[in-house]
Formats: structure tokens, sequence, C-alpha cells
């Protein structure tokens, strides 16, 4: 008897080398891409948005393909919602509605505390499989049934957690429905208060952390949860969504009328260095004595657009700048498609180390190339070196706006266009990463499916 099953165990080995030989040899391409998933989806986990927007197939845990319930007519809609209850935020509620509302065989739910500047005519442009929903009042989150509740994005998690204490509770108790917590302060999530209202969703595996940059993953890993017992994946999202942009001119009107670059968000010293950034348009005016320099200076604009008290502009200064302040998201985005240029103009380093800047999917949204350096590019990963005009080294952001202008306006234009047709890429991609996210989420059976 032992002799048999000595033999019986030396046949079932061979035949497991032989299938693992046969495996590596000629199924080479499939093995890449199971190696490259079963990495993806270890636990804990910083993905790289740009490297998981492929999400074709995945891998089980037995390395089979996981079932898609997107794909499954027949099967109960996922129940989706969106959730936003500090009125602020607007652009990253629009980023998750298009691509959660993008997967097939869902119902998507929408409760925001505010609708600001029009947001929702955006949203409404958007072409889904469903209309995007009316929003809600947060506290209506629940009113139905808890038990329907499949996935829950809270897209200000740091506060969403607070103003929803009770219907996060029921939730939990059900243990039914995953919770994706979108961090906008990665450096909060080290406070004790953060760590026990998230400890029994990462216990239980019902939670996921979305970041809106890969830095901000980084930091949130290595500091917010340096302490923590167990982490959460964490995932990186690029917060982008299509709106309906002018068309470009004509590369032979390039140079004719304004000649804008921008700079956008709240008009806050604690935001943006005004001072300096005011001093070095001042010098980038005078330097440029040259015929046709003098020509385009006088059509030389900076475009501030944000709201707030507005900060003080030099005299030599007030023909140059131009406020655009508190406009609708349409207005606003028509205005940015104008400019050539974005200025990211970090008041803080933070912005390269634990907070996601607003301005650089801005300008990705508005086709405008952002004025980058390689730090920029390193901590927004999903950023195409190929859609910035790179600040070398030694050049201050205005060395960079008066090396654009002195090329011909043709360059200008295709650099316009060439960050459209990325952030058209970048939303069809986001649609994918989701979709790959429910896929894993179903898979573990995080859901009430």
């Amino acid at each position: 008897m032992a002799i048999a099953r000595n033999f019986s165990g030396f046949l079932a080995i061979s035949a497991v080398t032989l299938f693992l030989v046969g495996f590596f040899l000629f199924g080479s391409g499939f093995n890449r891409q199971f190696s490259y998933k079963s990495l993806l989806f270890s636990k804990p986990v910083i993905t790289d948005d740009a490297d998981i927007s492929d999400t074709s197939s995945a891998a089980n845990g037995s390395g089979g393909v996981t079932f898609n319930p997107l794909d499954d007519a027949s099967r109960q809609p996922l129940s989706i919602a969106v959730v936003e209850t500090t009125g602020y935020h607007d652009e990253v509620v629009a980023a998750f509605v298009h691509s959660f509302g993008s997967q097939k065989n869902s119902i998507l739910s929408l409760f925001q505390h505010n609708q600001r500047y029009g947001i929702e005519k955006i949203m409404q442009t958007f072409k889904l499989p469903k209309p995007v929903p009316a929003s809600q009042p947060p506290a209506l989150l629940l009113a139905d049934d808890a038990n329907t509740l499949d996935v829950l994005v809270l897209t200000t998690c740091e506060y969403d957690r607070i103003k929803l204490a009770s219907q996060l509770e029921a939730l939990l108790k059900e243990g039914k429905t995953h919770l994706l917590c979108v961090v906008h302060h990665a450096d909060h999530w080290a406070n004790e208060d953060h760590q026990n209202f998230i400890g029994p969703w990462v216990e239980k595996g019902l939670v996921d952390f979305v970041t809106l940059s890969q830095h901000t993953a980084t930091f949130l890993r290595e500091t917010g949860m340096n302490a923590w017992k167990s982490k959460p994946p964490i995932r990186p999202f690029a917060p982008v969504f299509p709106v309906n942009l002018p068309k470009l001119p004509k590369a032979v009107d390039a140079d004719k009328g304004e000649l804008g670059f921008g700079l956008q968000g709240l008009y806050e010293s604690t935001r943006r260095n005004y001072e300096t950034i005011f001093s070095h348009l001042q010098k980038f005016i005078d330097s440029r004595s040259s015929e046709r320099d003098e020509a385009i200076n006088s059509n030389v604009t900076l475009h501030l657009l944000g709201q707030g008290i507005h900060p003080e502009v030099p005299s030599g200064l007030i023909s140059h700048v131009s406020f655009d302040e508190s406009l609708d998201y349409d207005e606003y985005y028509s205005i940015l498609s104008r400019t050539f240029a974005l200025l990211p103009a970090f008041a803080s380093d933070q912005y390269l180390d634990r907070k996601a800047s607003s301005t650089v999917p801005a300008g990705l949204i508005g086709g405008t190339p952002l004025v980058a350096t390689k730090e920029i590019l390193a901590a927004y990963s999903y950023l195409p070196e190929d859609a910035v005009y790179l600040q070398k080294t030694d050049e201050t952001e205005f060395d960079v706006v008066g090396r654009v202008l002195k090329d011909v306006g043709k360059h200008r234009i295709e650099k316009m266009q060439t960050v459209r047709n990325k952030c058209a890429e970048l939303v069809e991609s986001n649609a994918r990463l989701v979709e790959g996210w429910i896929k894993e989420i179903v898979a573990e059976g995080h859901t009430g499916h």
C-alpha cells in the first residue's frame, strides 16, 4: 500500500512538472498576464494607475479568469452609490460618476450635499449606458434598504465618514457593502479617530483606499498607515472626465488675438505664491523688447481662474492679468481650453508629497498643457510627458512660457490637441480600471451578490 501511494505521488509530481514546463515554454504570454495580475491583487498593494487600465482579464485565486458580473445581464445589477457630503470636490465626484456610470449591468445613485457651478450640466453630457441620476441629499443614503448597496464611494472620505456615521455603522453590521474611501489628506490617516473608524472595515476586507495621485498613495502607505496593523489596498485614480470644449483655432491664427496662459485655484496665498508669480510676470514682460516680442506682449494675459479675495496686482501688470472668478464649469473649461499653458505654481512641496493638486487634472480636462518639472511628472504618474511643457532644472515657469511663445503657433496648437487626446484616453482607461476593481470585489465575495 505504501509503495502504491509513493508511485502515485511520483506520477502526480511528474504530471505537474510536465505541465509547468509546457506552460512556461508555450504559454509565456498568458503567464506574464497571470503573474502581473497575481502581483496586482496581492494585499496590501499600491497599484499603478498607468498599468492597471488593462483589465481585460483578471486572475482569481485559482489562477483562472475572474467572472465579470458586469457582462451577465441575467444577474441582478450591482448597486453603486457615489457620495460627497461637504459640498466641494465637484470635479472628483464627476470623475467617479463617469467611471462608475460607464459600467454595464449596474445601477448608480448619486448623493451630494451641493452641486456647484453647474457641475450637473457637465455630468448630463456624459455618454453613459444610463443617464446620470439626479443628486439626492446624503442623508437619504440607505433610505430604502441597506441590503441592496454593493459599492459605496465616499469621495471625501475623511469627512463623509463623520457625517454618515450612522449609515456606515448599519452597512458594516450587514457586511454586504464594499467601501471605496477616497483620500484627500494622506497625512490625516495617522489620526487615531480615523483608524478607529476604518479598522473594522479593514478587518472584514470591506474597504479599499483610493488616492488622486501616485505620490499621495505612497505617502498614505508609508506615513499615514505606518502604524496600522493591517493595511487595505490603495488604488491611485486620475480624477478626469470628458467635457465639450470649443474647437482649437487654426495654426495660422495661433498668434492672433489673446495669448493667454492660466493659473487656477482659490485665490489664497497658502495655495499659490502670487507675489513671486507677479514678480516673474513683470520680469518676463520687461525682458521681451524685440519688435515681435512687443507686439506679442500686448496680447499676453495671465488668467487667474478661481474665487476668493483678489491678490494685489502691480499697476504695470493690470492689463496683463484677468480674474476669471466663480465661473460655471462650462465657461471655466472653455476659458482654460483657450490658454496655451497652465502654471502649477505650487505654494508648497506638499503637492509633491501628501496632497494632490487640482491643477494637474484641470489642465487635462481643459486641454491645456501644464508647465511641469520632472518631479511633477513623477508625482502625478498619470500625466504623460508629451502632454506637458517640461521645465528644465535651470528654468522658471515663466522661462518656459517665454520659450513656448518664441516657437511657432502651429506647435502650440498641436500640443493642445495632444493634451485633449491624452485626456480622452485616460477617461477610457479609468472606466476599464474601475471595471477591474468591481471584478475583484465581487470575486472576493465582498458584496451582497
